[in-house]
């Protein structure tokens, strides 16, 4: 039997092991979703002669910074400007974008 010293610092080990496994995986979500994907999309409707070049080009600025978010997290961990600042701003400014790029594609159809 352990005592209850060693159990409690075993299970700060495991929650701190754990904390830093959904730090690895946030940062990889951002870097694919947020960066990756929405590059390859805004790429894609750049090239489009259907829409404004210039709303693809924007995303794949922004998405640019969302990987440079997700690798700047995954190296340094959490912290307020990363994660609640400069995530929340890029992630909201692509949502507006997914959003608008609907709405465009629901006026051609």
């Amino acid at each position: 039997m352990m005592s209850k010293g060693a159990e409690s610092t075993m299970s700060f080990h495991v929650a701190e092991a754990l904390e830093q496994i959904d730090v690895a995986l946030f940062s990889m979500y951002i870097m694919l979703f947020f960066g990756v994907n929405l590059f390859l999309y805004g790429i894609a409707s750049a090239k489009s002669p259907q829409y404004p070049k210039w709303m693809g080009y924007s995303v794949a600025v922004l998405s640019i910074g969302s990987l440079i978010v997700g690798w700047v997290q995954a190296n340094q961990g959490l912290s307020f400007l990363i994660t609640n600042v400069l995530f929340a701003s890029f992630a909201s400014l692509e949502m507006l974008w997914i959003l608008v790029m609907g709405i465009l594609v629901l006026r051609r159809n």
